[in-house]
């Protein structure tokens, strides 16, 4: 029940089906988080309504992803464009892919976070469904992720002088990775923790996430060259 100014209306919560089981409401989706590794690779891809994107997205990481011992956690938040047909389609033929489907539309941060909390990679790859693997991108985020001194890497660093303005810049001078390619081991999510759900379109939510694996004492750097 949700007051307004005229008195009070019922929200509909969203429910979520995580590979064919239901859940009726998210927050009873249990965390994995505690559960050891079963492979290297989490990649988590999120589709709302941009089926052609998706659908690019992931038959390039399938493509470059045969040497790597990968999950593919694919959040469908309510699309309408029939992903869902495809990816289930899809799932008879690759045991790899996991499909997360809300029955209403989720802030980007809820959606992002129900995946982060089913997987059980030893390290996770968000990847925007606008990019595009053309080459192995895996073994040289594993190779940067190695350093423990590292918590997150990617694709794109960004710098800022005042924390409101945040713009591209040199890999060695990374403060943040940009989220249309980020990978950090899963373990920090215990001291970082999931991406704030107050975030209910991506604009700083991996600003703030980057942040708060910051300062658990880990450093930001960027993977050179990824493809």
């Amino acid at each position: 029940v949700k007051d307004n100014p005229h008195g009070a209306h019922l929200v509909i919560l969203p429910g979520v089906d995580v590979d064919g089981k239901v859940y009726r409401m998210t927050h009873q989706l249990p965390s994995l988080l505690d559960e050891p590794d079963t492979c290297t690779f989490s990649v988590i891809i999120l589709a709302q309504n941009s089926h052609d994107r998706v659908r690019r997205c992931i038959q390039s990481v399938l493509r470059f992803a045969d040497a790597s011992n990968i999950e593919l956690l694919l959040v469908d938040n309510a699309s309408q464009d029939g992903i869902d047909l495809w990816a289930e389609a899809l799932k008879y033929q690759e045991p790899r892919l996991h499909i997360l489907r809300s029955t209403r539309v989720m802030g980007i941060a809820d959606a992002y976070n129900m995946a982060l909390k089913q997987s059980r990679g030893r390290y996770i790859l968000i990847l925007d469904s606008s990019a595009e693997v053309t080459g192995d991108i895996f073994t040289p985020l594993e190779k940067t992720l190695a350093d423990k001194e590292i918590g997150i890497t990617g694709l794109h660093g960004l710098s800022t002088d005042d924390l409101r303005h945040f713009e591209e810049c040199a890999p060695e001078e990374a403060e943040v990775v940009d989220s249309q390619c980020m990978a950090f081991r899963r373990g920090v999510l215990k001291k970082a923790g999931l991406f704030d759900e107050r975030y209910r379109y991506p604009h700083y939510m991996d600003i703030d996430f980057n942040f708060a694996v910051r300062d658990t004492g880990a450093r930001a750097v960027v993977t050179p060259d990824l493809p």
